[in-house]
Order: C-alpha cells, then sequence, then structure tokens
C-alpha cells in the first residue's frame, strides 16, 4: 500500500563522489578538526571524521539532531562543514570540550566562521561554531526527543537509541541518518549502529516512505575506506537518507 523499498547498497560511489565534489573544502575541514584534537579513547575516528564532514558538505543540512554528544569532536565536525544549528543530547555529564580561538601558520579557510588574517596567522571564530551547537547534557535521548524540537533534516546517533518512531517524529519529511558504530571495530559483530539504521528502514517500508542504505563494510576497520588522491574517508558509520512518498504509490 504505497510502500517502496530501495536498496543501494553502493557506499563507495557515495564517499568517492562526496569527496571529490568537496575535496577543497572537505580537506580544510579535516585539517582544522585536526589541529583542535578534541579527542579521547573512544571518540569517532579521523575516518569517520571525513565521513562526517563529507556527508554535511554534500548534503547542506539545515538542522542536526545528535545523539551521543561525548567531548564534541562530532558536533565540531558538522558546525565546520554546515550552517546548521545542532541540537546535540547525552546521558552522561557534560564533557563538552569548549575551544575559545584558534589560530595557526597555515592558510586554513573552513567554511561558515568569520576569520582574520594577521601575518602568516589565520584567527578563527570559534564562536561561530558554538553558538550553533545546543548542549543538552544528563538528558537521555529518549527524553530529549520529547522536548520541543525543531524539526531535523539530518540525525547523528553515537548512542543507544533504538526507537526509529521517535526520531521519525521530529524530523522531516526528508531527511539523512548517519549512524557510527554500524560494526564493532574489536569484534566485527553488528553493532547499535546497524540496529538503528535497519530500524529506520523498518519504519519508512511500513509508513509510505523510500529509502537508501549505504552501510559500513567490515574491510573499512581498522584502516577506513581510501578515496585516491585523498585518504581513508569511514570507518565504521553507516547512513541512511529517507523521503516521504507523499501519496504516490
Amino acid at each position: 500500500m504505497g510502500k517502496r523499498r530501495n536498496y543501494h547498497f553502493d557506499t563507495e560511489r557515495y564517499i568517492t563522489n562526496a569527496v571529490n565534489d568537496n575535496k577543497h573544502h572537505l580537506t580544510q575541514c579535516l585539517n582544522l578538526i585536526d589541529v583542535f584534537d578534541i579527542s579521547s579513547g573512544d571518540s569517532i575516528s579521523r575516518g569517520d571524521v571525513a565521513f562526517l564532514l563529507a556527508v554535511c558538505l554534500q548534503e547542506k543540512p539545515n538542522t542536526i539532531m545528535e545523539i551521543g554528544t561525548w567531548v564534541g569532536r562530532s558536533a565540531y565536525t558538522m558546525a565546520i562543514a554546515s550552517e546548521a544549528d545542532i541540537y546535540t543530547c547525552d546521558s552522561g555529564d557534560n564533557m563538552f570540550t569548549e575551544i575559545e580561538e584558534y589560530s595557526n601558520k597555515v592558510h586554513l579557510h573552513p567554511n561558515f566562521a568569520e576569520k582574520s588574517v594577521s601575518g602568516d596567522n589565520v584567527f578563527i571564530n570559534v564562536k561561530e561554531y558554538l553558538n550553533r551547537i545546543h548542549l543538552h547534557p544528563n538528558t537521555h535521548s529518549d527524553v530529549f526527543l520529547k522536548k520541543e524540537l525543531p524539526k531535523f533534516d539530518m540525525v547523528f546517533v553515537d548512542g543507544m537509541h533504538t526507537d526509529a518512531k521517535s526520531i521519525f517524529d521530529v524530523c522531516e519529511d526528508s531527511f539523512t541518518l548517519v549512524a557510527h558504530d554500524y560494526f564493532n571495530v574489536n569484534t566485527l559483530a553488528p553493532c547499535k549502529g546497524m540496529v538503528i539504521i535497519w530500524r529506520i528502514a523498518e519504519y519508512a517500508e511500513n509508513n509510505n516512505y523510500t529509502y537508501t542504505v549505504y552501510p559500513s563494510i567490515r574491510d573499512w576497520i581498522p584502516d577506513a575506506y581510501h578515496v585516491e588522491g585523498f585518504g581513508g574517508v569511514n570507518t565504521c558509520c553507516g547512513m541512511i537518507k529517507v523521503s516521504k512518498n507523499n501519496g504516490k504509490t
């Protein structure tokens, strides 16, 4: 009854196109994340940072929801590569890393932030990123999703959230969802990212949406998928793009 299922597993093609379409900005954004050095032992990998950057540059989201803030590496990543407001929740205490100012003797020109140049130094107004990152610490995703929120056209999940309907309820008719930990990087077993993506797919199929799944590949762990002329992009992120059928069958 109006259901459509669109299987498409050419993740490599998506990544290659996204990198090649945005290589200049992508390189600059990735360099900036590197020098920010926001990381911990269980933050997303550099390959996954590159993938998130590529998706944001390719999809150009307006409003992003994140489940699983942790130290803020992924939130900064999405802020640097988009003009979106980012609403991010974490069930734990506020571990977000605030950066007040960045300067480096390299002419980086990242998107969407004021910068000034003095000699060989480039000074970036990091507050422009911070002003678009809306933190909700000590807030489980089930509680967060019941708050008064805008409609989202991109979602990044790096946590244990498996209720697909609650995500559809706060998203636009068309949205992109990226999930970390599609596979467990230690055991290579299916993991929480795969669970939420296929629950989103199941809900979409039963509620008159089309969808396209872009899974991670086990062989990319731990070195990531390599794009010729660029380097590693995506270690263990999966993605699904969803669109409402609008009554068509």
